[in-house]
């Protein structure tokens, strides 16, 4: 458990809340710009028309 400076225990409402992977929506976090630096090549992120679902293609120039 935290402790203050005084070594006293830290009360729960002090510390900042724990946000789990998990409770993130993919799109927030499936960038365009994150996933082409992981990737090391331009990508791009849509939506996939029918389902919703995150779609991460290698950007082709038009």
């Amino acid at each position: 458990m935290p402790r203050t400076a005084t070594g006293t225990p830290e009360p729960a409402e002090a510390r900042a809340p724990v946000t789990s992977p998990l409770t993130v929506p993919p799109e927030v976090v499936f960038t365009e710009e994150l996933l082409s630096d992981v990737y090391d090549q331009a990508v791009e992120v849509f939506p996939h028309p029918c389902t919703g679902a995150v779609v991460v293609t290698p950007h082709r120039p038009a």
